[in-house]
């Protein structure tokens, strides 16, 4: 059983990306196509996306973490062994996050 978390890559223009730098500027919280608008090569908005989609992807590893962490309290409490498998998709969602 493999742990996998992913967002759908189709991206609808309307989208907003949550920070974007380019040159001297930075927008926040501005559609994709405003972004066009004002020039900024497509590269730099898909880099700009790719952030937001990786940002929210360690939040659903972490709450992920999160929500299985009483299996090593208990673990350390009271000595009952964390199942293999949960062992295995901590581990997959730890690797997965990447720092911001």
């Amino acid at each position: 059983m493999e742990y996998k978390m992913e967002l759908e890559t189709e991206i609808p223009m309307g989208i907003v990306v949550t920070r974007c730098i380019y040159e001297d500027f930075t927008w926040e919280n501005v559609p994709i196509n405003y972004l066009a608008e004002q020039g900024v090569p497509q590269d730099i908005i898909d880099a700009s996306l790719a952030y937001d989609v990786q940002s929210e992807l360690n939040i659903q590893h972490r709450a992920y973490l999160t929500s299985t962490d009483w299996y090593v309290v208990r673990l350390t409490e009271t000595g009952v062994p964390v199942p293999a498998d949960i062992l295995l998709k901590r581990q997959e969602a730890r690797d997965a996050i990447t720092e911001e």
